[in-house]
């Protein structure tokens, strides 16, 4: 059976991917590396290789078939593929998205260059550039294939990675397929989103539930899961629909590691509908979850991502 991991720039999936190894006894597949290495390899940054591979598409070709040569040989075999398509071109696995804060992104691939063809300055060229190259391969990817990666629908789960620790991550991800590998039959589910509540903007009142509600299960494995968060997925970032009455709220006050969302499929595209929001939203959601978050998105009036 076989795993197919993809998502966001400075996600951590490849550290996802070399926990599982470890630990779990996965054996791990990455395009990512041999696309830093063609990078190294013609003296480009990533961003230039990028923009190259728009114009020739035997770049792409070359990990694409090596994507298929090892998933048609090793089906039967645990196999995690870190790579941007393998989710399109391996028939049958677990397909799974990495999702992050947008400023989180950002601090991680500057703390952790990876050499001269991906070096940052500083946060914000970080940001610059993290934005560049996810519209550069989203672009180049729907001329090739017709397809967008980016889309929460092509995957089973979708992991919100910026607050949970690694370590914690991989467990989820490994009793996920467990669960996947035991199934005779494997329709397509809705796509879930597994997030931190931290990891969500409210955008109307924190409203403490009633009683019915209050009484919320702290097991990982159940909570919401079956009455899901609606969120709009809006620059990167997940706004709150419809908390399930209060279930924001209550899920910061337990201090829960992650809740269950499911995308609006109708939501907005842009932030100019949500440039209204009041900032005070914000505060209230930190105070009572007892966080910061990592930076205010444009849509509470603050221009500091921009």
């Amino acid at each position: 059976m076989l795993i197919t991991i993809t998502g966001k720039l400075g996600s951590g999936k490849s550290t996802l991917c070399k926990l599982l190894s470890e630990q779990c006894k996965y054996d791990v597949y990455s395009t990512g590396q041999i696309h830093r290495n063609l990078a190294v390899k013609m003296g480009l940054d990533t961003i230039a290789l990028n923009r190259l591979m728009e114009t020739d598409q035997n770049y792409d070709r070359v990990i694409d078939d090596e994507v298929k040569r090892l998933a048609a040989e090793k089906k039967d075999q645990r196999i995690i593929f870190d790579s941007r398509l393998a989710w399109h071109f391996v028939g049958q696995s677990l397909k799974i998205f990495t999702t992050i804060d947008p400023f989180v992104a950002a601090e991680r691939v500057l703390a952790s260059p990876r050499g001269s063809e991906e070096s940052y300055h500083d946060l914000a060229e970080a940001l610059a550039k993290l934005k560049i190259r996810a519209e550069l391969e989203i672009k180049r990817f729907k001329d090739i294939y017709g397809i967008d990666y980016s889309d929460y629908s092509n995957y089973d789960l979708i992991i919100d990675t910026t607050w949970l620790d690694p370590e914690s991550l991989a467990s989820i991800i490994n009793q996920e397929y467990k669960l996947y590998a035991q199934q005779d039959v494997k329709p397509k589910p809705a796509s879930e989103i597994l997030i931190s509540p931290k990891s969500l903007y409210p955008t109307y009142p924190l409203v403490r539930p009633g009683k019915a509600d209050s009484n919320l299960s702290l097991s990982l494995k159940n909570h919401f899961r079956d009455d899901p968060f609606v969120v709009a997925l809006i620059d990167g970032y997940h706004y709150v629909i419809d908390d399930k009455g209060g279930g924001l709220f209550a899920a910061l006050e337990a201090k829960l590691p992650y809740v269950f969302a499911s995308l609006k499929k109708d939501a907005p595209e842009t932030n100019q509908t949500l440039s209204k929001l009041d900032p005070n939203l914000l505060k209230s959601a930190q105070e009572l979850g007892g966080f910061m978050y990592p930076g205010v998105p444009f849509a509470y009036g603050d221009r500091t991502e921009s």
